[in-house]
């Protein structure tokens, strides 16, 4: 990754990805021919016991937190597309993956009314953080007539 701007960063690659000796798990054999992936497999052509990927990638990341380790406010972005190409690189098949991960960290301090009626913050132990939101998507491009 790149830096842009301050917390910010983009970047892009190419991508190679080779998957050999596919093959059930020990006792599962049975099973093997009904599974999800034997079925997508046998119904759009692709061979069953290995597969090749070639295609590009862009992601972009903005992370403004105060700490990466342990973070307590701000927020976090990274947005990853990668695009594979049937016949690019070696790949047998077109397909699209999608990451998300959004995050905002908010303290979850707690806010106690002392004698006085003056709000105050508990300091004998770090606050709890919350983070929120991830996501991941894969798309499978529709196989086009005539093609694997």
């Amino acid at each position: 990754m790149k830096p842009c701007t301050g917390s910010s960063a983009t970047g892009g690659g190419l991508l190679v990805s080779t998957r050999q000796n596919i093959r059930p798990a020990e006792g599962e054999e049975a099973t093997w021919g009904s599974s999800p992936f034997s079925v997508y497999s046998q119904r759009h052509g692709f061979p069953a016991d290995a597969s090749m990927s070639g295609g590009l990638s862009l992601a972009v990341r903005k992370d403004n937190r105060d700490s990466q380790i342990d973070a307590r406010r701000d927020i976090y972005l990274n947005g990853t597309y990668q695009a594979f190409f049937k016949g690019f690189l070696g790949g047998d098949s077109s397909w699209q993956d999608i990451d998300v991960d959004a995050r905002t960290y908010r303290s979850l301090d707690t806010v106690s009314i002392s004698p006085s009626r003056k709000p105050s913050r508990s300091k004998s132990s770090p606050s709890p953080v919350l983070p929120s939101l991830h996501g991941n998507s894969t798309i499978m491009a529709p196989p086009r007539r005539g093609s694997r």
